[in-house]
C-alpha cells in the first residue's frame, strides 16, 4: 500500500494499532468538551489525528487486520457507485448483530441489501414524504 501512496499508522504485532486508539480514547474522554457541533475529534480521536498525519486515506490495522479509510469524497463516490460490492462490511459482534438485525444499514449480503433497499425507496418516494411532511414539521 505504501507504493501506492497510502501511508498509516505502523503495525504493531498481534493488536496492530488497538492499544493506540484506546490509548487516544482515554485521553479524549478525560478532556473536558468545548459547547460545539465539532464532535469528532471527540466521538473518534483516533481517525481524526490520522488524518492531519497521514492524509484523507490512510491504513490502519485491528489486530492482524488491515483497515482502510477512505474520505474522499470523489473517490467514496466512484467505491460507492461502481465496485461497492468489492468491499463487504466487516464482520460484526453476534451481540451488536442481535441488537441491530440484518436490515439495510447493516447487512452483509448483496440480495438482502437489494431487498430492503429496494422496499425503502418506496416507503420515501415523493408522495409518501408530501403526507409525512406536515407531521415532521409541527
Amino acid at each position: 500500500m505504501e507504493k501506492q501512496g497510502i501511508r498509516g499508522p505502523p503495525y504493531k504485532f498481534l493488536h496492530g494499532n488497538n492499544k493506540e486508539v484506546e490509548l487516544m480514547m482515554r485521553e479524549a474522554i478525560a478532556k473536558p468538551m468545548d459547547l460545539s457541533h465539532d464532535t469528532f475529534s471527540k466521538v473518534q480521536p483516533y481517525i481524526y489525528t490520522w488524518t492531519k498525519i497521514y492524509g484523507d486515506t490512510f491504513l490502519s490495522w485491528v489486530g492482524p487486520k488491515p483497515q482502510l479509510f477512505i474520505r474522499e469524497p470523489e473517490l467514496i463516490k466512484e467505491i460507492l457507485n461502481n465496485k461497492s460490492w468489492d468491499y463487504r462490511k466487516p464482520d460484526r459482534n453476534p451481540i451488536i448483530e442481535k441488537l441491530l438485525g440484518d436490515g439495510l444499514a447493516s447487512t452483509n449480503i448483496q440480495k438482502k441489501w437489494a431487498f430492503h433497499r429496494k422496499m425503502a425507496n418506496k416507503a420515501f418516494n415523493a408522495e409518501c414524504l408530501k403526507v409525512i411532511n406536515p407531521f415532521v414539521y409541527h
